[in-house]
């Protein structure tokens, strides 16, 4: 019997992959299921399952951090993500798999038959892996974003800033569209790991491609192409100087 350990901070991805494991794969033993970074890192580092399903955009830390941090990995990895085939373009080349959210039954199964005749995970696969991510910010071109309804896949170029709104995150789009998704703002800039994005207070992630003008001031603020004025606080004020200088 495999062993397996899931690692999302999405509770509906989470339950989703779980109930297809144990109605369709009674054979693969469930070892734990854990929402973020810092408790996968802990669980596996106690023991240490045949393979892994790893989501890629956690808040706390990248599914590459995870195996960044716990340096030697003795296990297979299934990556899991909402972003498309571009941005998981690393692990294709290093030969690892990668599931697409929402997962579907027959891409499991491919990907479980993969992981059944690799036995023994090969340490120099993770690591041109880990040594391939830092282009991978760059590359991403579609994520999909939760709504009521569903998911919504959307061109990350399109979005042109994104506002906190209680619990939940208000996405602005360069065409004057908006959209409410069911995410946390810290969620969102979680997905949106890309250079092109930056946090310039608790309540706006700002794409810079999209930024009209910086106004300097006790924290300053910006003013987008679609002429909305968005403060920034004093705290990301340097760095966000910094950011928009080597433009």
């Amino acid at each position: 019997m495999l062993s397996c350990t899931i690692i999302d901070d999405d509770e509906f991805c989470r339950e989703a992959l779980k109930d297809l494991l144990e109605e369709h794969f009674p054979e693969i033993h469930i070892m734990e299921v854990k929402r973020n970074g810092e408790e996968a890192i802990k669980a596996l580092k106690k023991n240490q399952p045949d393979f892994v399903f790893l989501d890629v955009e956690m808040p706390d830390m990248t599914g590459f951090e995870v195996l960044t941090e716990l340096g030697e990995v003795n296990f297979e990895v299934i990556f899991t993500t909402s972003h498309d085939k571009y941005s998981m373009q690393a692990a294709k080349n290093s030969a690892l798999d990668y599931l697409m959210k929402p997962i579907q039954l027959n891409d499991l199964k491919l990907a479980i038959r993969k992981v059944e005749r690799r036995l023994k995970p090969d340490a120099k696969v993770i690591e041109m892996l880990l040594k391939s991510i830092s282009g991978i910010k760059n590359k991403i071109k579609r994520i999909a974003l939760p709504t009521m309804e569903g998911l919504i896949f959307v061109e990350v170029d399109e979005i042109m800033h994104c506002d906190a709104d209680d619990n939940n995150t208000m996405i602005h789009f360069k065409n004057g569209t908006r959209m409410l998704i069911t995410k946390t703002l810290k969620d969102v800039e979680a997905l949106l790991i890309s250079d092109d994005f930056f946090r310039i207070h608790n309540s706006h992630l700002v794409n810079i491609n999209h930024i009209r003008k910086y106004v300097r001031g006790n924290g300053g603020h910006v003013v987008m192409n679609n002429d909305k004025t968005l403060n920034v606080s004093r705290a990301k004020k340097d760095e966000f100087i910094d950011k928009i200088s080597h433009l």
